[in-house]
């Protein structure tokens, strides 16, 4: 399939159906909530129960998180309230502030592949260059923040529970939002603990180990995307030349 008949095949889904927009709001939150309970009511027999289920309902969680990415990218529907709201919805789930991580997203796009940026939105790499000017403590930082032994275990929970609590950007496009990120962090601590109040530990239990489960996910879904992109330019780009030979 060459790439202009790709385009063509993938055009149509690039219009928001609000239809079909609800049905994924519906089944994506039924199935986490139906989940959830089940690893509630299961914990009373072990939490390996909890942990078993989480392996499912960590990639639900995920998809909840597409659905506050495609919000934030007023994609997700026709109207921008509507996807605000979807959207700030799943950011309670998924403890990623809306507002903020989407104009960080939308920097990430529109900077991809500039090394200068590579720590906004990304996995962060430095040049050769830039990590031998690095002294030997921020050597070790970077060479175990690169390792795929913390990437790909307790990385994406790591970035999902703690980085995000954080509006590391506060000038230019991020002026704006990044007072949303003390905000939504208050809300969450405030909503948490309700929940936390009525259910006991529990609660923290259940959705910790979900929350471990989807950052881990995420990460790797992230990485294969970067390499994804990566090989799609490079077909481009051997396309073009072919073309111009």
């Amino acid at each position: 399939m060459t790439l202009r008949l790709a385009y063509i095949k993938l055009k149509k889904y690039q219009i928001p159906n609000t239809q079909k927009a609800l049905i994924q709001v519906f089944n994506s939150f039924g199935i986490f909530f139906a989940l959830w309970a089940l690893q509630y009511y299961m914990l009373q027999e072990s939490v390996l129960w909890v942990v078993l289920i989480a392996i499912l309902n960590g990639f639900i969680l995920g998809r909840i998180f597409i659905i506050q990415h495609d919000c934030g990218h007023k994609s997700f529907t026709k109207s921008r309230k509507f996807n605000d709201i979807v959207g700030t919805i799943a950011s309670v789930l998924t403890v990623i502030p809306y507002k903020y991580w989407a104009a960080n997203h939308d920097f990430h796009h529109a900077n991809n592949g500039k090394l200068e940026f590579s720590d906004v939105g990304d996995v962060e790499c430095l040049s050769t260059e830039a990590y031998a000017k690095l002294d030997w403590k921020a050597k070790v930082r970077y060479r175990i923040y690169r390792s795929p032994f913390y990437l790909f275990t307790i990385g994406g929970f790591t970035y999902v529970a703690i980085y995000n609590r954080f509006a590391f950007l506060k000038t230019g496009v991020f002026s704006e939002v990044f007072k949303t990120v003390k905000w939504s962090n208050l809300a969450f601590i405030g909503i948490y603990s309700l929940l936390t109040y009525l259910m006991k530990v529990d609660f923290l239990i259940v959705q910790g180990i979900n929350l471990l489960f989807f950052g881990t996910y995420a990460l790797w879904f992230f990485m294969f995307n970067i390499n994804m992109n990566l090989y799609i330019k490079r077909q481009q780009i051997t396309g073009i030349m072919s073309f111009q030979r």
